[in-house]
Order: C-alpha cells, then structure tokens, then sequence
C-alpha cells in the first residue's frame, strides 16, 4: 500500500520522465550540460533533492493518513456487527493486534522515513563537499594560471629583452674585443720595430767592436816594433838635443 501510494505521489508531484530510459538519462545529461558553470548545476541538484524531501513528506503524511482512514472503518464495522461479550473480547484482541500491527508499520514507516532523510541529508552533504574541493581546485587551477600567466611575462620579457639587448650586447662586446686586437696589433708592430732597431744596433756594434778587437789585436801583434821604434826615435830626439847644444 505505501510503495503504490508512494509512486503515486510521486508521479503526481513530479514531471512524468519519458519513457525511454536512455533518453531520460539523456535529458537529465543535458539538462545540466546547458549550465555553463558547475555552481547553478550544484544549486539545481541542491534543489531536486529539497523538492524530493517535500514530495516524500506529502507522501509520508498522506500514506499516514490513508492508514489511519482504513483503520477506523474496520473498527466501526466490527461493533456494528458483533454486540455480544466475546465479540468486545474478539474485537479488543483483533483490535489490539490491529493496533500492533499499525504501530509495527508506522515504525517501519518512521524507520523508512528516517533512514531516507538521512540519505538525503549525506547526499545534500556529500554534494556540498565536492562543490567545496571543487571550489578549491578551482581556486588552486587559477592561482596556476596566473602563476603561468606571470611566468609566461617573465619569459616573454626575457625573450624581448635577449631581442633587443644581445645583439647590441654582442655588437658592443665584438667592437670592444676589435679595439683590443687592434691595439695589441699596435703594440706588437711598435715592438716589432723596436727589435728590428735593436738587432740593427747590435749589428752595427758589432761591427765595431770587432773592428777595435782587430786594431787592438794588431797593437799587440806590432808593440815590440813600435816600442823599438820609439826607442830609436827617443834615442835620435836626444843625439839632436844633444848637438843642438853644442
């Protein structure tokens, strides 16, 4: 009785699906597919579930009192057509199991109830919690976008600043190095001159100097002639002397 008045309930408060189970599910796809952020999705499950909790309440509360409409006819009937000692006896049993029965059903229906709205409620939380870590992933996704995006300025500025400064860079550093080499070549050709000029001296020196050996060579090779020489002419300047004074 409750499931039959239960999928009443619920195909009355409900829109009636169709009747391909592929194109219900299909629908139910789009239907959030059209949403173009998560969040108005989350908000229209949030909702489904709210409304569902209502229509399980309606439900709930008129299968209570459809049960309580059966019960009171059945008792009514029975003191009508039974009036002796142990019929009150049979009704007060049958009514007392009547009403243990009902109290076992109205258990189990709280019991169903409870356990539902649980459900409902881990479901909404559930649903809550991943809307949460997807508005943290969502987070952390754009702090790294944004981490990309400033690295991408950071290497477009790079790039346009290897652009712009290498090549004046490597134009100054090859200009600075041609200056270099210049002067070197400079240095080197004054030092070259300066060698030559110096060999040239050394040359010349040598020369003479070789040529003073020779004469030196050549005074001693004649000293004992020169000397003798020197002797005799000594020896004449004094004879003139000598007779000069006579």
């Amino acid at each position: 009785m409750f499931e039959t008045q239960l999928f009443s309930c619920s195909s009355k408060d409900s829109d009636e699906p169709p009747q391909d189970k592929n194109e219900w599910t299909t629908t139910k796809q789009r239907s959030c597919a059209f949403v173009n952020t998560p969040l108005p999705c989350i908000n229209k499950t949030i909702h489904h579930i709210q409304e569902l909790e209502v229509k399980m309440e309606k439900c709930f509360q008129q299968y209570n009192h459809v049960l309580k409409e059966e019960k009171m006819p059945w008792i009514t009937k029975q003191v009508g057509a039974e009036s002796s000692e142990d019929t009150w006896l049979s009704l007060s049993t049958r009514l007392d199991f009547q009403e243990a029965n009902a109290s076992c059903g109205d258990s189990k229906t709280l019991t169903l109830k409870q356990e539902t709205e649980a459900l409902l409620l881990e479901v909404t939380e559930l649903i809550k919690r991943l809307e949460a870590d997807r508005e943290e992933a969502e987070k952390a996704l754009e702090r790294e976008r944004q981490r990309r995006k400033k690295l991408g300025m950071e290497i477009d500025c790079m790039s346009l600043w290897r652009l712009q400064q290498l090549p004046a860079a490597v134009q100054k550093e090859y200009e600075t190095c041609a200056q270099n080499t210049w002067e070197l070549r400079w240095h080197f050709d004054c030092k070259s001159r300066q060698l030559r000029q110096v060999q040239n001296q050394i040359l010349k020196i040598e020369t003479v100097n070789r040529k003073i050996q020779e004469d030196i060579d050549s005074m001693k090779k004649h000293s004992p002639l020169l000397e003798e020489k020197l002797n005799l002419e000594g020896e004449a300047v004094t004879d003139v002397l000598l007779a000069y004074e006579k």
